[in-house]
């Protein structure tokens, strides 16, 4: 009786898993054949899950109006620079630019701690991802004085002249198309973008022309055999979305090859779409089915994207898509957790050593009108006056 029972669990369990294969089936044949119940790749009822305006740039979202404009990518256009340098003389928000600052003047003044490893892999990208917007930012705090603009900068410069000229980024396992090489995209572009002024026209072309090259790899890499193509919340998805998209809103329009701006146009509204999944298959609840770690490791990437995306595009996604994200952040903080949730891999959030680590909070700090009273770690005191207390919670 024991060995008929056996055999039914196992007949059932077969059955389960053939009737499972074929609702995966059909339901694919309907999302391609357009059935009533479309492919929920871009919106929660079977249409988009944003609206993305197409009368842009080349047909994309990517406003005109910021075609030749540096910087554009949250700085310059979400955060002003006026209000940026205002803002570091005011006693309100002494306390956080203090310690940006304070995190600046310790980088290293040159770049000989920038190597390769044993295999020839530069796979220190997330260096580059955290510390040049922290020094760029240094860069704008001082706006009159010269000496202290030049100091943050020739640091900047110093580490993208390195970078840019190594052959590849990242690991050659993953086909020179790994996090890290998303991470190093990330950086580079921000310098290039936020400090396009302040480097020489020979130096704006190699950056540009770098990142050129990285983009159309990592794209080229975006295939179904990629194992961080798997579903749209994997953290590994989110850093080269990030990667790709940020880098190509940073030297969109600024080729004199128009056959190349045109190229970015497609990879742009590519990623686009890439980004229109994510924001679909993100948990209503703010949750992530990796767990909280890898959530706070992909979601320092999506912020700044979605962030920077408003920006370039005029929609913003934050109420409508990502306030219960928020309220979930907020709750793994409170009440009484006294350690940051791990970052990703590592066992101790770098945030408790490194206030810059994720650009997510600098960013939103500066965009929303909020008075500080104090920064610690990811923990905001806010003032009296601040008027949206749950907006506080964004980045954390």
């Amino acid at each position: 009786m024991a060995c008929i029972t056996r055999h039914k669990m196992k007949m059932l369990k077969l059955l389960l898993c053939v009737f499972m294969a074929a609702v995966v089936l059909l339901q694919s044949i309907a999302w391609e054949t357009g059935g009533a119940d479309s492919a929920p790749t871009l919106g929660f009822t079977g249409g988009k899950a944003f609206a993305a305006p197409t009368d842009g740039y080349k047909g994309t979202s990517f406003r005109t109006d910021l075609i030749g404009v540096h910087p554009r990518v949250i700085l310059g256009t979400d955060v002003s620079l006026a209000e940026l340098s205002r803002r570091g003389s005011d006693p309100d928000y002494a306390d956080f630019y203090d310690k940006v600052v304070t995190t600046a003047a310790n980088y290293n003044n040159n770049a000989n701690w920038i190597t390769l490893n044993a295999n020839g892999e530069y796979i220190d990208g997330q260096d580059m991802e955290w510390r040049i917007p922290n020094l760029a930012l240094a860069h704008y705090f001082n706006p009159n004085s010269s000496n202290e603009n030049r100091k943050y900068f020739n640091k900047i410069k110093a580490y993208v002249n390195k970078v840019i000229g190594f052959e590849n980024w990242g690991l050659a396992r993953e086909n020179y198309a790994s996090l890290q090489t998303a991470a190093t995209m990330i950086g580079i572009s921000y310098a290039y973008d936020w400090c396009y002024d302040s480097f020489s026209a020979a130096e704006q072309a190699n950056i540009r022309n770098k990142l050129l090259k990285e983009v159309r790899h990592l794209r080229a890499n975006f295939t179904p055999s990629t194992y961080w193509t798997a579903d749209y919340i994997l953290n590994h998805r989110h850093i080269r979305v990030a990667g790709l998209m940020l880098t190509v809103m940073a030297i969109m329009g600024d080729f004199a090859d128009d056959a190349i701006n045109a190229e970015l146009a497609e990879y742009y509204s590519f990623a686009e779409s890439e980004l229109e999944n994510i924001i679909y298959w993100t948990a209503h609840d703010g949750s992530n089915h990796e767990s909280t770690s890898y959530m706070t490791f992909g979601g320092s990437r999506v912020i700044p994207l979605v962030t920077a995306y408003e920006a370039i595009s005029g929609v913003s996604l934050w109420e409508a898509h990502f306030r219960n994200s928020a309220y979930f952040k907020a709750y793994l903080y409170m009440p009484g957790l006294k350690n940051q949730v791990p970052f990703g891999d590592y066992l101790k959030n770098p945030l408790s050593n490194d206030p810059m680590v994720f650009l997510t909070i600098t960013i939103l700090r500066l965009r929303l009108s909020l008075g500080m009273a104090s920064f610690n770690g990811c923990f905001w005191t806010p003032m009296p006056q601040s008027p949206n207390p749950l907006s506080i919670t964004h980045g954390c």
